[in-house]
């Protein structure tokens, strides 16, 4: 186990960084995330640069915001037909544009080199106050350091071992 000071970066992060693109809707933003599991993604332009981060914090906030009925398509189906059904012809019903990612996302891209300490990333994310952390090699994001990722690593190389795990649990 390496002692928290010799890790770097590269040790922790994960890879490939998931992202969407800048004109994609808040939803396939959630989606993409509960799909895999994470709390943010980085966002791109059109050229595949990475410009910004989103992430659930950022879903919340505009979801709560909203004044409008949030619904799945199949129920959005359901009601329109029932509607219909009830008032008759002439009737339509469309839904609202959502936004987009760029209306919600955090824009900026805070990164590290693959080399830099885990207590560097720690310190980093306190003073800016985030979460997640790029790392760029040659100005490309080629991983992604969270604040959990930081707490696991201090975690495995602090955690008690052999006699001393079963007299602490």
């Amino acid at each position: 186990m390496s002692a928290p000071g010799s890790l770097r970066a590269r040790d922790i992060m994960s890879s490939p960084v998931l992202g969407v693109r800048l004109d994609d809707p808040v939803l396939k933003a959630g989606r993409r995330m509960t799909k895999h599991g994470v709390s943010g993604l980085a966002v791109r332009d059109g050229k595949g640069r990475t410009v910004g981060v989103v992430s659930a914090s950022d879903i919340v906030r505009y979801e709560s915001s909203r004044t409008c009925l949030v619904m799945g398509e199949e129920e959005y189906e359901r009601l329109r037909d029932e509607a219909a059904s009830r008032i008759g012809a002439g009737f339509h019903m469309e839904r609202q544009d959502e936004e987009t990612v760029s209306e919600i996302m955090t824009p900026g891209v805070v990164a590290v080199s693959p080399e830099a300490s885990v207590g560097h990333v720690a310190w980093l994310m306190g003073q800016k106050r985030i979460h997640r952390v790029f790392v760029e090699k040659d100005g490309r994001v080629v991983g992604i350091v969270t604040a959990l990722d930081v707490a696991r690593a201090v975690g495995r190389s602090s955690a008690p071992t052999g006699s001393a795990w079963e007299s602490w649990g």
